[in-house]
């Protein structure tokens, strides 16, 4: 829900129940470069994308491939993966890129309340 209601085309997009095959992304571009970012998704070929100028969030919903995640990369960095399989993941931060300061403080928060790295290794932000 981008402004508090939802639409068809939006709840397509974000299905994630049937996801295997698919990839799906939520980028957070400054209003400024959204119209960049758009442009720069075109390499995607068959895509879904919705973009809401005033929050400046872009939902895009592609087949899993390398060359599409790439392409969202190339386009917005920092974007999130809300469904992607497992073999696009390796050595990939699904949950996006994290400045130095918000890694330090969340290494000391996963370290302090699981020390013994038991609790979904290797699966949160920055592989924890």
């Amino acid at each position: 829900e981008l402004d508090g209601t939802s639409t068809p085309e939006f709840d397509r997009i974000i299905d994630l129940t049937e996801t295997a095959d698919t990839l799906v992304a939520r980028m957070s571009v400054p209003a400024s470069r959204q119209a960049e970012t758009l442009a720069a998704l075109g390499k995607l070929g068959e895509a879904s994308v919705l973009a809401d100028a005033g929050s400046g969030l872009i939902y895009v919903r592609a087949a899993a491939s390398v060359e599409n995640v790439r392409a969202i990369l190339d386009a917005a960095p920092a974007s999130t993966y809300l469904a992607l399989p497992d073999e696009l993941k390796e050595g990939l931060d699904v949950f996006g890129p994290m400045d130095s300061g918000a890694a330090m403080v969340l290494r000391r928060v996963k370290q302090q309340f699981d020390p013994q790295r038991i609790f979904s290794p290797g699966r949160f932000a920055l592989h924890l």
